[in-house]
This record gives structure tokens, sequence and C-alpha cells, in this order.
């Protein structure tokens, strides 16, 4: 699930259907932990539809073992390790709770809110990661769909309607005018009758915003990039 420009959590658990690819093969354990990893606590309530007895039982079941991601690393160095189920249970509606918000330490951060994106994770297969790439880069993560990459949704999509469609090209800060260039000629000679090219950073505000990078400058560089 992916909300635009946003972040995206797997569905692995879920039975394949027509038109959907296969199950990755990890464990539902290991799913939840993802969710944990993206989006924090949210993302972890919303795997367990809102049941606080499963998400305590995720925290305290630790799946991974040496191969936590960051922000299990953070929930790990918020415990003695002698805690009660219910000492837990008060630690986590204690950093869930807007009203402390102003005075969580870094890693209660962490855990509230996630990393954004799913590439720091060990225990996840490296070339399962292009699944998860989305419209935007999230939080401190490198990956994103590329711009020739929305613009061959487009061209696979356009013989079959007979207006145009509605897909937003979303290029990085540091894109050139080559890049915007390249983009329009692929649509042209795939056939796509239109394009909306939007550059991250090129606007003081926007619709979805995750932790964009600053641009170094507002204008983009006539320099090559290679996606």
């Amino acid at each position: 699930m992916e909300a635009a420009g946003g972040r995206r959590l797997p569905e692995d658990v879920q039975p394949p259907g027509p038109g959907r690819p296969p199950p990755l093969g990890y464990p539902e354990d290991f799913v939840n932990e993802a969710a944990l990893e993206v989006a924090g606590l949210d993302g972890l309530i919303s795997a367990f539809q809102g049941n606080m007895d499963y998400v305590v039982n995720q925290l305290i079941v630790d799946p991974c073992n040496d191969q936590a991601g960051p922000v299990r690393l953070a929930w790990r160095r918020l415990l003695s390790g002698t805690e009660s189920r219910s000492e837990i249970q008060e630690k986590v509606a204690y950093i869930s709770n807007p009203a402390n918000m102003a005075v969580l330490t870094a890693d209660e951060l962490a855990v509230v809110n996630g990393a954004a994106h799913i590439e720091s994770i060990p225990w996840l297969n490296k070339k399962d990661l292009p699944v998860f790439d989305c419209a935007a880069t999230n939080g401190n993560g490198i990956r994103a769909i590329s711009p020739a990459g929305h613009v061959l949704m487009l061209g696979a999509l356009q013989p079959f309607i007979s207006g145009a469609c509605s897909k937003t090209v979303n290029m990085p800060v540091s894109a050139s005018v080559q890049d915007i260039y390249d983009s329009l000629i692929m649509s042209h000679e795939l056939g796509v009758k239109c394009i909306a090219i939007f550059r991250a950073g090129s606007k003081a505000n926007a619709v979805y915003v995750v932790d964009t990078r600053k641009p170094a400058c507002s204008r983009p560089t006539t320099s090559g990039n290679s996606w």
C-alpha cells in the first residue's frame, strides 16, 4: 500500500490473485517488523488493525536477532530487558501520546515515526528492494522510481485509453534540464499524450512532502544523471 509519493508497506501475507505477483516469502513476523521499520508504531498498529495486544506481542517477540533494523535497535535501547508486559504497554502508550512529542528522545521518536523507507533493514533481501520503490525518496533513503519508470508506466497504459491519463513524473531535486528533456522525448516516442513533471524542492509547499532534501540551489543544473 502506498500514498502518492509516500510510504509503502509490504503486503506479503496476502494471497496472490489475478495480476498480483506471488508473495516474497517473508514470515508474517517479519512483514509486521517491516511495518514497524517503515512507519513506526503507527505502521505496526495499522498492520494489526488497531489490536494493541498484538502490537505489544510484536515488540516483545523481536524476531530479528542480529539482523535488526534501525527502528528495532532504537526500541531495544529504550528497554532494560527486564520490563513486564504491563510496563511495555505503558511505554508504548507514553511515546505514542501526541502530548509527549515535544519531550521524546531521539530513540523514542524513531520508534514512533519509523524510518520512512525500507532500505536499512538487514534481513530484507536486497534484490527485493525494487518492489518497495515509491515515487519519492523518503527519510534518509536513496531509492525511488526513476523518471523513466514513470514514463514507461504511462506508455504501457496509453494504448488502452482514448484520452490522456493523470500521472506525475516525479524527479529528484538533482534533476537536470536534460533529464526533463529526455522524459518529454520518451513520452513522445511511446505515444503518451500528456505528462506532468514535478521536481522535488521546486515548490515552497506541496500536497505530499516526506522529508524532501533541501536543494543546493533553486534551479536545476544541466549535468546529466543516470537512473
